[in-house]
């Protein structure tokens, strides 16, 4: 039986996201502005990007994810890896300073992603 994971953002306007306040089987997709440089190459500052609930994670997949140290915080990482249910996250920036993830704050549970990266 799938977890019962309540998930809350900001409205539309201001996190460019519109999720609510829902049951996480009836969150299908969220559309996300990318801020910040800690995902270049790979994304850029202005792109949008569209995230799907997905109980299929994998290392190397990009997601949204509840930052674990600051409240109403979502942040878009690279899954490096996975080890006993935790997730290991990581920028692609190649700069170690330009990234806050998982070097930071440690690795995160399943019940902190949101969502995973569609490719178009």
């Amino acid at each position: 039986m799938p977890s019962k994971r309540f998930i809350t953002c900001s409205g539309q306007p201001r996190a460019e996201m519109m999720l609510g306040s829902a049951p996480r089987e009836l969150v299908c997709m969220v559309k996300v502005v990318i801020h910040g440089d800690s995902m270049l190459p790979t994304l850029k500052p202005g792109d949008i990007i569209k995230f799907s609930v997905d109980e299929s994670l994998k290392e190397g997949d990009v997601v949204l994810v509840f930052h674990p140290l600051k409240k109403n915080v979502k942040i878009v990482k690279r899954i490096k890896s996975i080890d006993g249910g935790r997730f290991f996250l990581e920028g692609d920036n190649p700069d170690p300073l330009a990234s806050d993830d998982s070097h930071n704050f440690g690795t995160v549970s399943f019940d902190s992603i949101i969502g995973k990266m569609e490719y178009s």
